[in-house]
């Protein structure tokens, strides 16, 4: 399965996928975010679809992204992993219009958001499959 997917990444080179593993919610804009890096099963994800990490070049394996640094960095896409979104108080319409003020990055201007709810997206094993097929269709989908 994972074979099929291999390479399927359309987008540009540009800036790429930023995976965000952990936010904070509901404070207007994301906070306290917290991306994958190299050395992650996320990083390996996305390099299974062809796509670039935007934090790839990062020296740690989950970076604490500032503002400045989520400015800088401009994703093409964000993947924001909410996989505790039932214990937490907020809502998945909240989740997203938290990005929504970001107007300055790519991935919000083009509508390239996506919120993942899936505890499937935190453990990998065997469902990692279908976190690479959830994030392939995200970063496939017409904008």
């Amino acid at each position: 399965q994972v074979d099929a997917i291999r390479g399927k990444w359309r987008g540009s080179p540009g800036a790429g996928i930023m995976i965000v593993v952990s936010r904070a919610l509901g404070e207007g804009e994301p906070k306290d975010i917290y991306a994958a890096g190299p050395g992650t099963f996320y990083h390996d994800l996305l390099e299974i679809l062809g796509a670039r990490n935007a934090c790839g070049q990062m020296k740690i394996k989950y970076p604490k992204i500032s503002r400045e640094s989520l400015l800088r960095l401009n994703p093409d896409v964000i993947i924001d992993l909410l996989t505790d979104m039932d214990t937490r108080k907020g809502d998945i319409e909240g989740a997203k219009r938290d990005w929504d003020n970001m107007t300055e990055l790519a991935a919000v201007k083009n509508h390239r958001v996506c919120i993942i709810t899936g505890s499937y997206a935190v453990v990998p094993g065997p469902r990692f499959v279908k976190l690479v097929e959830k994030i392939g269709e995200t970063v496939n989908a017409d904008k």
